[in-house]
């Protein structure tokens, strides 16, 4: 007699109310015989990797903010010491007062990988992993892409707060 503890490639459940249908069956091992719980761990790891280590060029060109908009000087403060006397107070530093509103984009992107319990019957484990690593890679061109467009891209935006959001270098800023 079979038990649960056997290691077959699925479990029936549902057997108790005296139908079995698809949404009983559990598949816990790929069609070569690896463990799906080790193939998740392999991807989470692989994932966590990724998201440690992004791209050079994404970490050159732009930084992680929640900020809608970052306020900028936009004059520049020429001071200088004067000579101390013994008794003298020296004058106050003044921070430019002038400032603008610099928005960032923010936008929602999503994508899936659905298994049915019969792919996952049926798929070795490199093809459950290339599910995985399309991901990243759609991942990838996606962050670099956005960023080059927004490098490469002079015309100002704005983001859903309000804000005017520009390039690295804008005609209409330089002004």
């Amino acid at each position: 007699m079979l038990t649960r503890e056997t290691r077959w490639p699925i479990d029936i459940y549902g057997r108790e109310e005296g139908y079995n249908d698809s949404g009983d069956v559990l598949v816990n091992v790929s069609a070569d015989g690896v463990s799906l719980e080790v193939i998740w761990r392999q991807i989470k790891a692989a994932l966590d990797a990724w998201n440690a280590e992004r791209g050079a060029l994404t970490n050159l060109l732009s930084f992680w903010t929640t900020d809608t908009a970052s306020a900028i000087a936009q004059a520049v403060a020429d001071e200088s010491f004067e000579e101390a006397t013994e008794y003298g107070e020296p004058e106050g530093l003044r921070a430019p007062t002038s400032h603008v509103l610099l928005g960032y984009e923010f936008n929602d992107f999503d994508k899936a990988t659905r298994f049915t319990w019969r792919f996952l019957r049926d798929a070795t484990a490199e093809q459950i992993k290339a599910q995985a690593n399309v991901a990243i890679a759609a991942d990838e061109k996606l962050v670099q892409g956005s960023i080059l467009q927004r490098l490469f891209n002079n015309e100002p935006t704005t983001n859903e707060w309000g804000h005017n959001v520009y390039s690295l270098f804008n005609v209409s800023m330089a002004k």
